[in-house]
Order: C-alpha cells, then sequence, then structure tokens
C-alpha cells in the first residue's frame, strides 16, 4: 500500500512526516469519538437539574389527609347505595339508577386513589399507600357483583315497549 502525505499547513515538510490516509482516517474518528463523548457531559454538568414533579393537591383533590379520609364517606354511601340494586335489577329503570350509581362511584373513587398515589409517591412509607391499594380493592370488590348480573339481564327486560 502506498504511503500518502498528508500536509498539516503548519509548515512542516510534509515528507519528512508522512501519514497513511487510513491513519489520518483512523485519527479523525478518534477525535470525534472523544469530543462526541465530552459534549454530553459538558452540556448535563452546566444545566441546573430538572424540578421535580408535583401536584397542587389541595387544590385539585383534598385539602388535608383527614379531608380525604372525611370524604370517604361519601364513597362508602355510594357504595352501599350500589349494593342494593344487588339481585334487584330488574328493569331498564332499575339498571339505569345501578349504573348512574356505579359511574359516580368511579368519579368518587378515582379522586380519591389519584390523591393517595400522589401521597404515597413522595413518601413509600405514607400510610396512604397502604389505604390506596385497600380502598381499591374495596371497591373492586363491592362493584364486582354489578357485570354479571347486568349479563343475566334478560333481553326483553331492557328493551322499549
Amino acid at each position: 500500500m502506498a504511503k500518502r502525505s498528508v500536509a498539516v499547513g503548519n509548515g512542516i515538510d510534509p515528507s519528512n512526516h508522512s501519514v497513511t490516509h487510513e491513519e489520518a482516517a483512523s485519527t479523525i474518528r478518534s477525535l470525534l469519538f472523544v469530543l462526541a463523548l465530552s459534549v454530553p457531559v459538558a452540556w448535563s454538568q452546566s444545566q441546573p437539574p430538572p424540578p421535580a414533579l408535583s401536584a397542587d393537591l389541595p387544590r385539585y383533590y383534598f385539602k388535608t389527609p383527614a379531608a380525604e379520609l372525611a370524604a370517604r364517606a361519601d364513597l362508602d354511601k355510594a357504595l352501599a347505595q350500589l349494593g342494593e340494586f344487588k339481585g334487584e335489577i330488574n328493569s331498564a329503570k332499575q339498571l339505569l339508577s345501578a349504573l348512574q350509581t356505579y359511574d359516580g362511584i368511579q368519579i368518587l373513587s378515582a379522586k380519591h386513589e389519584g390523591y393517595l398515589h400522589l401521597v404515597c409517591s413522595r413518601n413509600r412509607k405514607d400510610p396512604a399507600c397502604e389505604a390506596d391499594e385497600k380502598l381499591e380493592s374495596d371497591v373492586d370488590a363491592k362493584t364486582a357483583f354489578l357485570a354479571p348480573e347486568i349479563l343475566a339481564i334478560p333481553e326483553d327486560v331492557c328493551t322499549h315497549s
């Protein structure tokens, strides 16, 4: 393989410092690689860390943990109201009422679960973590009867005459 001279432009006689084209390309690739590695490090050191994510819990959920706990009474009341439909959905009107109650439960439980989840994400040792899991399983258990009951409704019950 023939050597090719590369003039450096600094007044050095290229005949005394000959470099092959492959050697020059390899050196350039090495320099570009080092440069590419150093740019993200320099950039990340010059940027401030991103702010921690937070939610305005009192604004969007409940003012205090005690307020959330007190508001669970509304959820419990709605769950009890839905429980009254167990075995009693035998008309379109009752089905509509049951579904409206269920919809209200979903809205209430989502607010509680969202609040508890966010509180728990701030501190994994907070009692809200356990309360979140318990609340979700409680709602699921108390609403589980609804789907099979709806599926068991005879078709003629829900048709208009």
